[in-house]
């Protein structure tokens, strides 16, 4: 049956039916039976029922048909896509084959086989301002004048996302706790929850490959512990009874963002170095309820003038 005649036969199989197939059979269809029944004081009871059932056959009829030719008109429209289509059908050995590849760790925070909640966790990096990298002692590597000027930048940028922070979060080292008393100077981020995170600290997480320099064991076990530490405090799906999406904003450093975007995405960590990052720029990612994890931005800093642009 072609399309055309599918349409027709449908356009008059609503008149077979109330309400002209709109699924609303109730009150509109019973007041016009009674209405008409109590017009006719004289019909007996017997009547009656027998204009309620034949009205009731008409609507079960009409729907019946309304249905099957819903179905045809399916079917016919793949046929007719499936003959009017010269493409051959696709072989198994045309398909790439997936075995060369690692496989995605669908449980690679510990929780795919635990009760969880509807929500998505949104993790919100962001590398502190530019700092006075002169100094050796950390107390002294505050930031620069124009990391202040980046710093309220970031602040004011960030407020005008579409989101409340449910959570701060800031690395121990002077750099990254300045620029984050700017973001504390907005309500939205002075009610959310505050913490302080010493394995947020700058490090070196692993060999980078290829190989600038080579490091010292000691150091990147060391370093590499506490970050991986870090990952794991801030990367998960969500848990049980969290069915509203959560806000987690983390300013850190350089190494350990770029770092973490490797070990979210299952790439491998050692391309970390591969990556460049300005200051005050913002990497979001995205965890979603099936632990799937995507990489909205990467280092964004467009809100910074050109000319206030650094690394």
């Amino acid at each position: 049956m072609s399309l055309a005649a599918l349409r027709r036969v449908r356009q008059l199989s609503r008149h077979l039916t109330p309400g002209k197939c709109s699924g609303h059979y109730g009150s509109s269809t019973t007041r016009a039976w009674f209405n008409s029944n109590e017009s006719t004081g004289s019909s007996s009871g017997r009547s009656r029922i027998g204009i309620a059932m034949s009205s009731l056959f008409t609507i079960a009829g009409g729907i019946a048909v309304f249905i099957g030719l819903d179905n045809d008109g399916r079917q016919a429209f793949a046929q007719q896509q499936s003959s009017s289509s010269e493409a051959p059908k696709v072989k198994e050995s045309d398909l790439v084959d997936l075995s060369q590849f690692k496989k995605w760790d669908r449980n690679w925070d510990g929780r795919r086989y635990l009760e969880r909640g509807k929500g998505s966790r949104y993790v919100i990096l962001v590398r502190h301002g530019q700092y006075h990298i002169e100094n050796k002692d950390d107390s002294q590597r505050t930031l620069t004048a124009l990391g202040r000027r980046q710093a309220t930048l970031l602040a004011n940028h960030l407020v005008e996302h579409d989101f409340s922070p449910t959570r701060v979060v800031s690395s121990t080292m002077t750099r990254a706790l300045e620029t984050t008393t700017f973001l504390l100077q907005h309500p939205e981020y002075a009610a959310a929850e505050y913490v302080v995170d010493a394995n947020l600290r700058e490090g070196r997480p692993c060999q980078s490959i290829p190989a600038r320099k080579r490091y010292l064991k000691t150091t990147v076990e060391r370093d590499g512990k506490r970050i991986n530490a870090a990952f794991k405090s801030y990367f998960h799906r969500a848990p049980a009874g969290q069915d509203e999406d959560t806000y987690d904003v983390v300013v850190c450093h350089a190494n350990v963002i770029r770092y973490l975007v490797c070990a979210a995405l299952q790439i491998p960590t050692e391309a970390w170095l591969r990556m460049s990052l300005p200051h005050c720029s913002v990497t979001i990612l995205r965890i979603d309820p099936r632990g799937r994890v995507s990489l909205r931005c990467l280092g964004d800093s467009g809100f910074l003038p050109r000319d206030m642009v650094t690394r």
